[in-house]
């Protein structure tokens, strides 16, 4: 909503747009360029996800004919370390982690061989 609004704010007193139907890519182009100056490039590409969903809802309801912010490309963001820390240096192989669901399902009384994979066609892993 915060996006929404700025940008709407933004579009009215820096680029004197006073319509919906009057707004393209560039105009938004020029808009992202602004909070690259002010924002982390994450917060800029969470900035567009949010307009790009309020065009397409705008489009979707028939209010405007196409999405001005589909063209617009946001900044490059390289995410070189994660925010998930290590859990451990061990690295498990792939005969390890079988020999482990193994046990597992024999401690659960599943008689069944099975594996990792297994469990895709259950729902229980994404």
């Amino acid at each position: 909503m915060r996006a929404a609004a700025r940008f709407a704010h933004w579009s009215e007193t820096g680029a004197h747009i006073h319509e919906l139907s009057d707004i393209e890519p560039v105009h938004l182009a020029a808009y992202i360029e602004t909070l690259i100056k002010a924002l982390a490039a994450s917060s800029v590409k969470q900035h567009l996800a949010a307009i790009r969903m309020l065009f397409d809802w705008l489009v979707v309801g028939q209010v405007i004919a196409t999405n001005p912010a589909s063209p617009v490309r946001g900044p490059k963001n390289v995410v070189r370390k994660g925010r998930r820390p290590v859990l451990t240096v061990n690295v498990m192989t792939q005969a390890d982690a079988y020999r482990m669901i193994r046990r597992r399902a024999a401690q659960a009384g599943i008689a069944t061989r099975i594996g990792n994979h297994s469990f895709r066609a259950t729902g229980i892993t994404e």
